[in-house]
Order: C-alpha cells, then structure tokens, then sequence
C-alpha cells in the first residue's frame, strides 16, 4: 500500500453507499477504501477531484469493478494533483461498457509534482472502447505514473483504440508549441495491453524537458498499429526508455517515436516484438545532439513486412546505436538507417537480421555530411539484394562496415556490401567481413570521388554456387580519392574478382596480396581496371587470380595523362583449358606502368598483352615468369605500339615458355607496330623458350623502329622458333636498332632465321647487331635488307652457326644495301655451318649493294662453310653489286673457310669511283679465293686485295674480270694453290688508263702465277717483287697484250718456275733470291707478319711481340707488356737499378750477393746453374739473325 499522508480512511459503503459520496466527503490526502462489489458510475462517470486522494479496493480487481454504461462517458475522470487509484492487492476493474467511451481520462493540468498521479494494479476492460487511459492535454511540472495494469477486452471485437492515450496542446511559451508533456515525469511500466485496435501507448506531440519511461509492459493488438506511438516524440533535453516490452500483433510501428530532437535521448532496449505488418521499430528525425540506443531488441515480422528496425534522420550530431538485436521475417529491411546526416554518429553493431522469405536489404544505411556510421559484427542472412547497404556516403563521412557475416537467400543476392557514391571528402572501411551467396557482387562501391578514401581489406567473398558477377565491385573512383583492397578472398564469381571502372583526376587505386578464384567453368576476369589517367596511381600487387578464361588482370589504361601503375608480383592463373590473357593493357598514355615479378600461367592468346605506349608514356615489364597454356599460345607478352617523343617500353628479365604452337604468327614477344616519333623500346634479359612444337617467332617488331626511335634487344634467349628468333621489319628515320647479346636457338632443323632485319636501316638509321650467339639457322643467321639514305648497319662479334644437321644458307645477310651514304659492317663475328646447294647461293657473309657514297666493311670474322658440298654460289664473301658510284668496300682479317666457289664472291661490277679493299684475310679453299665472275672493275674503281693468305683453292687465288680505267693493286698476298689453275688471273681487257699493280706476293701450287688477259691503250699492269718459286709452270702470262702494252714484270723472284714469262713481259731485273721486303729476317712466303716495323724482333714465323700482342697490359700500369720490363707486376717507372732489362718490381732479391738456395752460391755458381734457370733470364732478349 502507498504510504501518502492521509487524514482518514473513507470506507465504500460502510461509511458512504457510493464512491462518488465518498470522494465528495474527503479530504486532500484521504484513501477510499472500497469493499467488492460492482459499482456503476453516475451519468458523467466518476470524478476524482479531490488531490492526493487515494482510492483502493479491499479486495482487489477480480471482485471490485467499477463500470460506466453512459454513452460517451469514461468511467473515471481524474480532476485533482496526486490522485492514486489502486495499488497491490487493492486495485479496481474499470469497466467500460460503452464502445468509443474512455475507461480513464486524466486532466493532464492535474498532474503535479510532489506526488505523482498513479494509476496501478487495475483491470481496465472495454467494449470496442476509446482509450483505456486518456490524457486531455499536456503534463506539465508533473508525475505521471501508469503501472502494473491490465488492459483487455470485456466485449466487442477489440478492447480499446489505445491503452494509454497523452494529448497534446499548444503551450504558451515562446517556441514551445504542442507538447504532450512539459518538464514532465511519466512512467508506463509493467502493465499489460491486449487487443488494442490501434496504439498501445500514444503521444499526440512533443514530450517537452520530459522523462518518459515506458518498461516492461505487455502489448497486443487486435489490428494494432504501434504499440508505443509518439506522434511528435521528445524535444529539448528529454529522455523517453522504452525497454523490455513484448508487443505482439502492432503491425503498422510496433514501436515509433517521430521527432527527437535538441539533446534527447531514447533508449530502446531489450523489447520482444512479434506480428510486425509494416515496421517493428522506428524513430524518426534524431535532431540536434540527441542520442537513441535501439539494442538488444528481438523484433520478429510475419514475412512480409518491411522493416524491422528502422531509424530515420539522424542529424545534428545526433547518435544513433542498434546493437544486439535480432531482427527476422521482414521483406524489405532488417535494419533500415535511412538517413546519418550533419555531423552525426550512427552505430549498428553485433545484430542478427534474417529472412526466409528474401528481404531486400538486411541493412540499410545513409550516412551523410560529416556523420560517422559504424556497422560491425553483424550476421546477415536471407536476403536477395544486399546483405548491407550503406546509400550514399557523402561531404567528409567516416562509414566503418567490418566483421559482419553475410549469407544471402539461397536463390542468391544482388551484393554482400553496397556502399552507393561515396563522394565529396569521404573516408570507407570495409574489412573483415564475410558474405555468402549473392549473385552480383559481394562488395560493390558506387562512384567514389572528391577526396573520399576507401579502405577494404580481409573480407571473405564467396559467390552463389551458379556463380556472381563480381567479387568486388568499385565504379569510378576519382577527384583526389583513394580506394585500398587488400588481401580479401573472393571466389565463384564468372565475371571479375575485383573491378574498377575507372581512376582519374588524381586519385589512387591500390589492389594487394588479394585471393581471387572465378567459377570453376571460368570467369572473364580476375582484376580489371579500366583506366588509372590524370596523375593518378594504381597498384596491382601480389594478388593471386584463378580460373580466368578472357585476363587475369585487365587494365585498360593503366596511366593514361600522367598516370602511374604498378602491377607486380602477381600469381594469374588461367582455366586449364587457356584464356586469352594474362594481364591485358591497352594504352599507357603520358604517364608510368610497370608490369614486374607477376607468374602467369595457362593464356593461350597472349601472357601480357599492351597495345599502346604513347605520348611520353613510360612502361616496364620485367622479371615476370610467363608458362603459356599446355596447347601453347600466340604471344607471351604483346605490344602494339610505341609512340611519340619521350615514350619507353622496357621488357626485362622476363622467362615465357611454351608460346607457340598455333599454326603460325606466334613469339615469345610480339611488337605489332611501330616504336615511333622519338621513342624507346628495350627487350632485354628475357627467355623465351617456345612450346615443344615451336613458335614461328622468338621475338618479333613487326613494323621496326620509326622516326628518331630506338629499339634495343639484348641479353635475350630464346628457344623453339620455327621462323625467325629476333626479327625487327623497320629502323627508319634517324633511328636506332640494338641487337646484342643474345642466345637464338631454334627448334630442331627449323629455324630460318636468327636475327631479321627485314627492311634494314633507312634515312640516317642505326643498326647495331654485336655479340649475339646464334645457333641452328636453317636459312640466315642474320638478315637485314637495307641499309639506306645515310643509316649505319653493323653486324659485330656474334657467333652464328647453322644447323649442324642441314646448315644454313647465310651467316650475314644483307639484302639491299648499304646505299645512298650508308654504311655496313660486319665485325669480328664468328660463323659456321654455311651448307651448299647447287640450286641455290649461299654465303657466310652476303651484301647485295654497295651503292652511291657508301662504306661497307667486312673484318675480323671468323667463317666457315660445309666443306665439301658444292654449292650453286657458295662463298664466305659474297658481294652481289661490289661497291659502286663513289662506295667503298673493306674486307680485312677475315678466316673464311670450306665454301665450295670462293671464299671472296663478287658477283657483278665496280662501278663509278668506288673503292674496294681485300686485306689480311685468311682465304682457304674452294674454287677461288677471290672472284670476280667474269664482271668488271670499272669507271675510277680504287680497288686493293693486300695481305691476304689464300690457300688451297682449286681454280684460281684471286680471279679479276675486266679492268676499266681504274686502279687495283694486289700486294704483299700469300697464295697458296694445290695443283691449282693460276695465282691472279685477270680474265679481260685491261683498257681505259687502267693500272694494275700486283706486287710482293708469294705464289705457289699453282699452274700459273700471274695471267693477264689483254691490255689496251694507256693502261698498264705492274707486276713487281713477287716471289713465283712454287709456279709449277709460267710465272707471269701476258695473254694478248701488245708490245706497247707490255707487263713490267720487273723485281720478281722465279726460283725453280720453269718458264719465268709467256707474252708481252719485261722480266729484268729478276730477284736472285726470295724477297723479304719488311728485312725481319723472314721471306715474304713463311712470314705470317709481312709488315714488321724495321728494327723489331720477331720470332720464327716473322712476327713481333706488339703484332702479336699490339694492347696487352697484364698489370694495368700503362705499359704494354711488350715494352714493360716487368710485365705482371705495376711498375709505371720502369725503374731498373742494375740496367739488366729487369725492373726492380721484379727483381727477387736485393743488391750483393745472391742467396743460397734457388741459384748456386760460391765460386763457379755460374757454371753450376741449370740451363733452363739461364733460358728464363735471357728469354725475350733474342734478336734473330739477319
């Protein structure tokens, strides 16, 4: 019983027959006591107005009713401050009989402080009845108190329309309005509604400065609405707890507060709440600094209602949590947070929300201008379009959506996570969390720009077993934004793993150390990107891809207008049954891309594909590691093309194997188009090993090096072509092309080339072929067509072999040139295998032109044939059209070997003012040594064949057609025939102030030394110093030459010849011994080094030690070995203290005498010490005797 002060005690009907006596009789303070009957209420009800009055039942509500039967009349009307009616064990049943009558209506001006208004333990029945309780108006500065009732039917279909009912009127302060309650204290608490019509507990308006409790209670409706409804919900510094309610059958808004605003609070807490129609709970504009918790709720809808919680508008810098609740049967949304807005928190955490009946979101949220939503450890199930949908964060908001799971409806779902435009200053985190079961994308971003940062990292993505479109989706992502995905796990999407539609205006993309695993029938992509452009950076790092079928990682424009990517050290592997790319990239335009370290496995087009490098644009592909499908492949990286001033591709360190195989037109890389307008390729370090079937290509420019480019192939090996191994069609243009260090292998008895340029270098180009290695070739080793218009082709110090099974037909091949002021050479290159075929030429070295101010050189090559094979024209040297109009040609130290025609071929005419030079090769077999076949030296040619050793040919040494009006000198050769026709023959006229010089050569094994077919008019032919001592016949022959145009055949040694001169030849002055023209002591025939410099010594084969060793400098001092008096330790000085030809850096012991041991000490040590001591100190010193 309460304990309220009272006069006295009024007993019903001991001391008055009626309740309303008894109040009309008390006092303020005095308790009604009202013994078990049934009570009717007078016409107007009964009027309490009397304050602090208590009225109580003796008996309690089962047996003591009071009940109205009046039309329109409640059955209690409070009029006074304080009133209680009933208490435990001493409550009422208040009957309304009456249908939209009210049971109790309360004066809300009559609620006071100090003693609160109470209305407790009571039955409160009606008939299809108004309100239960009814408050007229606002409670202001007072108590209200409405506990441990019960609310039901006592007929009728429903018992009341609300169970507890606070009106509203307009207050008269200033800014106030309507209000429900003012500085006001209410508390519904432990009472039970059933078979509400409409609302359980209402408040028509603002519960103003108000603390309003509303715990516990038990609510059912009939076709109930809300079971708690505030209308106009709280304003200024109230609190509304609305905690630990079951309410079942409100279906509308089992819970709702409308407006909460100016540093509120509501708590929604712990509340069970069943039958939802429409929506379970919802508060709605959370203004100002106000706070709402909505936690640990059990919220149940019938299937197919819409929301079960559902916080709408919170702004202001409002705080909104809903954590722990369980949320199930709803169609639209589980949790459904429509608006964050204005600086405000929102915070879903640790919620279970699920379905069976495919609701559309299980959370929804709208965080905007500068709010913070927070949605984490949720689990999410049963939905069929996403499992967490944050709408559109927007103006400087941190969205945090971690460590939720997500398992969409079993017919799947559009998205695991849909974050819609994060834009303007925005930062995103989506980590951890797990999503099961959609069908479009586990995690998809709408357009990201202006400043906002996305961060999703660690989820675990797995889609619907039929499959999903993406794992992560990400629109376009621009405006100095960043989006991060790092190492998420995606699997059983048939589109893409991770997609971006576009980077630009300086944002940053980053994609890292992410597991991405396509359906196991193969999905388009693992990785695309489409384009990273305007300063903007993206990072492809580390990532894993399987099951693609069209690219592993797909990048349209990875650093297009400044922009930079990075697409590194990533594992892509394909479908087993091939897709077309690797990584595929379709411009880099301006800006940087760097493709290094990925592993690519299974493509069958193409490992890395990247069509264009443009406009300053700078790309890598390095030290990646390439395994084409097992079917083999076209390309195991591809470009298009390279372009404009300032532009580089560089491809590095790359290993590809088993491309090939395709019918045709496949290479390890594959350039289809141009490097163009100032720009730079590099193909360097690379193996390329084809598919066991060969590929037609190792490396391939299909259009070459254009306008003041440069390409450069190096270091490169590559195995298994069929065609060509590193074949360039262009260098055009003032461009360069590097070929050097390269490894070309073919496949077995395949390979028709080794190096193809195919169009040369024209219009001031550059070729440089040097130090490659160059094995097997079937047709060439190394081709290129021109050399024109001022360009420089040079072919130097590579090693070139043809096929050891069936050879090949040329070691160097030049097609059509150099002309028009260009040059050749071919330098120090080491070539073999060069086959003869009677139906076809062959040559170690072929040039087809040497034209129009030209320079060709020839030197230093090592070249052999395959002796023994005939061959149509099979030489070592083989000169098409030798040099013409104004050209010059040098074929130095060359060692050319086993060719069966010659091992020096000039095919056709000097011509015009050229220059042709033969001098000191190494000439050995074949019909020739050097031949001219049957053409002319012609019109000013300059021509010398110098130095030469030409041996065992079987026809003739040097072989020289007509001679017109030019100048040939053939000096200081040493040609050594077996059994051979003639030394030098020139098989023509010898006409047109011609002059002819053969001088101090050495001939041997041959028939004839010198022939001359016919000299005419002023020319002249000299033939002086040689040595014929091995002629077996004629030394010189002047076939129809006249006496005018006799040959000076003057100064020769003949020895043993037996007819010294046939025809036309002054003899005098024959030698009467060998000559030894450079007086080293050495005839001119068994001297390898004819042009000692006078006073050197030589040894036995006549050469000295700078010919021999002319730049060795074992210790680096700065003096040749040669001069250096102590050659393998540094001595710069030369100092030599005893002047014994010794330095002192090489003398062993000190002045005095010599120490025991390695020389003998004592009298006669000289003679003791050994002679081979004695050679070692005298070594070096010996001049040869003259």
């Amino acid at each position: 019983m309460t304990s309220t002060a009272r006069a006295v005690d009024i007993n019903v009907p001991g001391d008055h027959p009626t309740i309303q006596a008894a109040i009309a009789a008390a006092s303020a303070g005095d308790r009604i006591l009202v013994q078990p009957n049934t009570y009717t209420t007078p016409a107007g009800g009964l009027v309490i107005d009397k304050s602090n009055l208590q009225l109580l039942s003796t008996a309690g509500s089962a047996t003591t009713i009071i009940e109205n039967n009046t039309a329109g009349m409640p059955v209690i009307t409070i009029a006074a401050p304080g009133v209680v009616v009933g208490d435990v064990g001493a409550g009422f049943h208040i009957r309304q009989l009456q249908a939209a009558s009210d049971a109790i209506v309360v004066q809300a001006n009559q609620v006071k402080f100090g003693v609160p208004t109470t209305i407790q333990h009571n039955r409160i029945s009606g008939n299809n009845s108004g309100e239960g309780i009814y408050v007229d108006s606002y409670i202001e500065s007072g108590l209200f108190v409405v506990q441990n009732n019960t609310f039901n039917r006592n007929g009728g279909a429903y018992s009341f329309t609300t169970g507890v009912y606070f009106d509203s009127a307009d207050h008269p302060s200033a800014n106030v309005g309507f209000v429900s309650t003012f500085d006001s204290n209410v508390d519904v608490l432990n009472n039970t509604l059933t078979d509400m019509d409409t609302y359980g507990v209402y408040f028509d308006y603002h519960c103003y400065k108000s603390n309003i409790n509303i715990n516990n209670n038990t609510m059912t409706g009939v076709t109930g609405y809300s079971g708690v409804y505030f209308n106009y919900g709280l304003d200024v510094f109230s609190t509304a707890n609305i905690n630990g309610n079951t309410i079942t059958d409100f279906g509308d808004y089992s819970i709702y507060l409308y407006d909460i605003t100016s540093h509120c609070v509501a708590n929604v807490n712990n509340n069970t709440i069943t039958g939802v129609t429409n929506t379970g709970i919802e508060l709605d504009y959370i203004y100002y600094q106000s706070t709402v918790t909505i936690n640990n709720n059990t919220v149940t809808g019938n299937g197919s209602a819409d929301y079960g919680i559902y916080p709408y508008d919170v702004e202001y810098a409002s705080m909104c949590t809903v954590s722990g609740n369980t949320v199930s049967g709803f169609d639209n949304t589980g949790i459904y947070f429509e608006y964050n807005y204005n600086g405000s928190t929102g915070v879903i955490t640790n919620n279970t929300v699920s379905s069976s009946t495919q609701m559309d979101y299980g959370i929804f949220i709208d965080t905007e201008y500068g709010s913070n939503s927070t949605i984490t450890g949720n689990t999410v199930s049963g939905f069929d379009y996403a499992g967490i949908d944050e709408y559109y964060p927007y103006a400087g908001c941190t969205v945090n959506i971690s460590n939720n799971t997500l398992t969409a409806d079993n017919g799947g779902g559009d998205y695991g996570i849909y974050v819609e435009d994060p834009d303007y200053g925005n930062t995103v985190t989506v980590n951890n969390n797990t999503a099961t079961n959609f069908d479009y994308a586990g995690i998809y971003f709408g357009q990201t720009y202006d400043n906002t940062h996305i961060t999703c990292n660690n989820n675990m993505l797995t889609a619907l077993p039929a499959g999903a479109d993406y794992g992560i989706y990400l629109d376009d992502l621009y405006e100095y934004s960043t989006a991060t995905f790092d190492m998420n796990t995606a699997s059983g999407f048939d589109y893409c793993g991770i997609y971006n539609d576009d980077c630009y205006y300086t944002s940053n993309i980053t994609i890292t150390n992410n597991t991405l695993t396509g359906i196991s029938s193969g999905a388009d992509y693992g990785i695309y990107i489409y384009e990273t452009s305007e300063g903007s950076d993206g990072t492809v790092n580390n990532n894993t891809c399987t099951n693609f079928d069209y690219a592993g990682i797909y990048y349209e424009y990875p650093s297009y207008e400044a922009g930079v990517a990075w697409i590194n050290g990533n594992t892509l592997t394909a479908l087993s049954t091939g897709a077309d790319y690797g990584i595929y990239s379709y411009e880099v335009y301006t800006g940087q891309a760097t493709y290094d370290g990925n592993t690519i496995t299974n493509p069958d087009y193409a490992g890395i594909y990247l069509e264009y490098v443009d406009y300053g644009g700078s790309a890598t592909i390095s030290n990646n590691t390439i395994t084409m499908n097992n079917s083999g492949g076209d390309y195991g990286i591809y470009n298009y093309q390279v372009y404009e001033a300032g532009t580089s591709l560089n491809v590095t360190g790359n290993t590809v194997t088993n491309y090939g195989n395709m019918g045709g037109g496949e290479a390890g890389f594959w350039q289809d188009d141009y490097t163009q307008y100032g720009s730079r390729l590099n193909v360097s370090n690379n193996t390329f090993m084809a598919h066991a079937n060969g590929s037609e290509y190792g490396i391939y420019s299909d259009d070459g090096i254009f306008d003041g480019s440069k390409g450069f192939f190096m270091n490169n090996v590559v195995e298994g072509y069929t065609n060509t191994g590193l074949g360039v069609y262009y260098t055009y243009d003032g461009s360069e092309t590097t070929i050097t260090g390269n490894i070309l292998t073919p496949l077995a008895n395949m390979g028709d080339y080794g190096i193809a340029v195919w169009d040369g270098a024209q219009y001031g180009s550059r070729i440089n072929i040097s130090n490659n290695t160059i094995n097997s070739f079937t047709d060439t080793g190394v081709y290129y067509y021109y050399s024109y218009d001022g360009s420089h082709v040079a072919v130097n110090y590579n090693t070139i072999n043809g096929d050891p099974n069936t050879g090949g037909y040329f070691g160097i091949y030049g097609g059509d040139g150099p002309e028009y002021g260009s040059t050749f050479e071919a330098i120090g290159n080491s070539i073999g295998g060069i086959l003869g075929d009677l139906a076809n030429d062959s040559a170690g070295i072929y040039t087809y032109y040497t034209y129009s101010g030209c320079q060709t050189t020839i030197c230093d090559n090592y070249i052999r044939g395959r002796t023994g094979e005939p061959g149509n024209y099979m030489a070592g040297v083989y000169f098409y059209y030798p040099p013409e109009y104004g050209s010059t040609a040098t074929v130095c130290n060359n060692d050319i070997a086993g060719f069966w025609d010659a091992a020096v071929f000039l095919y056709d005419d000097f011509l015009s003012g050229s220059s042709f030079h033969i001098t000191n090769n190494k000439l050995d077999g074949g019909r020739f040594g050097i031949w001219t076949n049957g053409y002319d030296w012609t019109d000013g040619t300059d021509g010398s064949i110098t130095g030469n050793t030409i041996s065992n040919f079987s026809e003739v040494g040097i072989d020289a057609n007509a001679i017109w009006g030019s100048i040939i000198d053939i000096a200081n050769n040493r040609i050594q025939g077996n059994g051979s026709v003639a030394g030098v023959d020139i098989q023509d006229l010898v006409d047109g102030a011609a002059e002819v010089t053969i001088r101090n050569n050495c001939i041997t094994g041959v028939d004839t030394g010198v022939e001359v077919e016919d000299i005419m008019d002023t020319a002249f032919v000299n033939v002086n110093g040689n040595d014929f001592n091995g002629v077996a016949t004629t030394g010189i022959v002047n076939v129809m030459g006249l006496a005018a145009n006799a040959i000076d055949g003057t100064g020769n040694f003949f020895g043993a010849v037996p007819t010294k001169a046939t025809g036309e030849v002054d003899i005098s002055g024959e030698l009467a011994s060998p000559p030894d023209n450079d007086g080293d002591g050495v005839i001119d025939c068994d001297d390898a080094c004819p042009d000692t410099a006078s006073g050197d010594d030589v040894d036995a084969d006549g050469c000295s030690c700078i010919q021999l060793n002319p730049t060795g400098d074992a210790d680096g001092d700065g003096v040749l070995d040669c001069n250096d008096n102590c050659p393998n330790v540094a001595n710069a000085d030369q100092a030599d203290s005893d002047g014994d030809g010794v330095g002192d850096a090489c003398t062993v012991a000190p002045p005095g005498p010599p120490p025991c041991g390695l020389l003998p000490c004592g009298p006669g040590a000289m003679m003791a010490m050994p002679f081979a001591l004695l050679g070692i100190l005298v070594m070096g010193r010996r001049r040869r005797v003259r």
